[in-house]
């Protein structure tokens, strides 16, 4: 579970991922979403909190300099 903010208010929504990192960068994929807020990870209740001081906006800019985008998948999958 993913708590987000867009242009139509907060909302919590489900999403399937490995790691909190892997949820991040399928969220940073929906230009509609403008903050995250609390990652709950439901099978255990463990939490991560993103940080306002990481902008999405920053993340798309940079997700669009990688020409591969399968190397962010492996690189992911390879940090876990």
């Amino acid at each position: 579970m993913v708590e987000i903010i867009t242009e139509e208010g907060k909302d919590t929504i489900k999403t399937f991922g490995s790691s909190a990192i892997d949820v991040v960068n399928s969220m940073v994929d929906l230009p509609h979403i403008k903050e995250l807020g609390e990652i709950i990870r439901t099978k255990d209740q463990e939490s991560w909190i993103f940080s306002k001081q990481i902008s999405l906006e920053e993340l798309r800019a940079l997700k669009d300099l990688v020409k591969d985008k399968a190397q962010i998948k492996l690189s992911l999958l390879e940090d876990n």
